[in-house]
């Protein structure tokens, strides 16, 4: 079976369908990313796959049936931790900024919808089916962690006053 396939080298990285034993391409078709890629998410109906920065937080779309780039949408941060395409037209992005910051995307418009700051450091991101769940922990410090949940348009946040999480200097 076909997997699909990021290799990096020191001019950015490129997406293929390579094969799944061999990782050999299974054809001539790639596209070149303009990043080194840190993760990536399918689109609801599979024909295509958001990939995000390592560096930069900018996200790449890419049409899996004519292996050619959508355009990148750029975002402001550091690095993209997380992405999870929740419909045809919402992109969910986890920023791993200091503080961290969740990121609304529409992939048609390509146009940001939504920025918010998570008011701490994400330890963990998870997928559901409407959006994203974070683990959240103070910036700099040690202290309640929280969990943050986000479903583009607004965060829902409980504190868990019993666990402690982050780390200091």
């Amino acid at each position: 079976e076909p997997v699909l396939a990021v290799s990096s080298d020191g001019t950015g990285s490129r997406l293929a369908w390579v094969d799944g034993l061999t990782l050999e391409p299974v054809d001539e078709r790639s596209v070149a990313l303009p990043f080194f890629a840190a993760g990536g998410g399918l689109s609801p109906d599979g024909t295509a796959v958001a990939v995000g920065a390592q560096e930069g937080a900018g996200v790449a779309l890419v049409d899996l049936e004519r292996m050619r780039s959508l355009g990148t949408i750029e975002t402001d941060g550091s690095f993209v931790m997380e992405l999870h395409w929740v419909r045809p037209d919402l992109l969910l992005a986890a920023l791993g900024d200091v503080p961290s910051r969740a990121v609304a995307i529409n992939p048609q418009t390509r146009e940001v919808l939504a920025v918010h700051d998570l008011g701490g450091t994400i330890l963990y991101a998870e997928e559901t089916e409407s959006g994203l769940v974070f683990l959240v922990a103070p910036s700099a410090s040690i202290g309640p962690a929280r969990v943050v949940v986000f479903d583009g348009s607004e965060l829902r946040s409980a504190k868990l006053g019993e666990i402690p999480a982050g780390w200091e200097q």
